[in-house]
């Protein structure tokens, strides 16, 4: 099963002359591994929950993404999303173009709650079938560069993939090397295998991955790659 995030934006011409979107953000996950699977059983591992703090989304255009001069154009923060929720958190905000130039997204720690000061959640199973839980509080900045530099906004078909993909957090984990707690669980953070944390948080970064959706099935494929870290 494949859950991704999606980008959707309609568009208008502005005063300049630049194509403006009027952008629609989805959150949610995906799992790009056979051996990560979301919810349902697998030989490898499941993730059964998945929860991430984000702040403003921001796309980087310009007239000509080759000159020094871009506009910074923010959507308002998704804030703590569940990654997994058949209702997903949409934000909105307009995107002037010609050219998009850069994606990126900051991690955000959680404000309150059972993950307060946490900015990425994720529990399910091990490999072994013992279940697991890794959390952390970095808040990295992840940068997606359009592919060959530059994309021209009125080329596309006006859907987007986001795609967040868990295999990428938990592939580089050896979960023979984990070690459980007496109580069986399996605990990932600044008190529990510790390398493990930190193959998760280097993970974060490469986990992103912006897709132009053109049939709108919001399925990632590697040829509707637009831009990657």
């Amino acid at each position: 099963m494949k859950h991704l995030w999606w980008l959707l934006f309609a568009g208008c011409i502005t005063e300049t002359g630049n194509p403006e979107l009027s952008a629609e953000l989805t959150v949610r996950g995906r799992t790009s591994d056979p051996a990560v699977a979301m919810v349902s059983r697998s030989s490898g591992w499941v993730v059964e929950q998945a929860w991430v703090g984000l702040d403003e989304p921001r796309f980087v255009t310009a007239d000509d993404c080759d000159s020094t001069a871009s506009r910074e154009i923010d959507l308002p923060a998704p804030g703590w999303i569940d990654l997994l929720s058949p209702d997903p958190v949409v934000v909105e905000g307009p995107v002037e173009g010609p050219q998009l130039c850069r994606f990126r997204l900051r991690l955000a720690r959680n404000q309150d709650g059972p993950n307060a000061n946490e900015s990425l959640f994720v529990a399910g199973l091990t490999p072994e079938g013992a279940p697991f839980e890794a959390r952390t509080r970095i808040e990295p900045e992840v940068d997606l560069k359009a592919q060959g530099g530059a994309l021209d906004l009125s080329r596309v078909s006006g859907r987007f993939l986001l795609a967040f993909d868990a295999s990428a957090w938990l592939g580089p984990i050896d979960a023979a090397d984990l070690v459980p707690d007496a109580d069986g669980w399996v605990r990932i953070d600044e008190d529990h295998n510790e390398e493990a944390l930190e193959q998760f948080e280097d993970s974060v970064a490469d986990s992103l991955e912006l897709y132009d959706d053109r049939d709108g099935d919001r399925e990632a494929r590697n040829d509707d790659l637009i831009a990657a870290p």
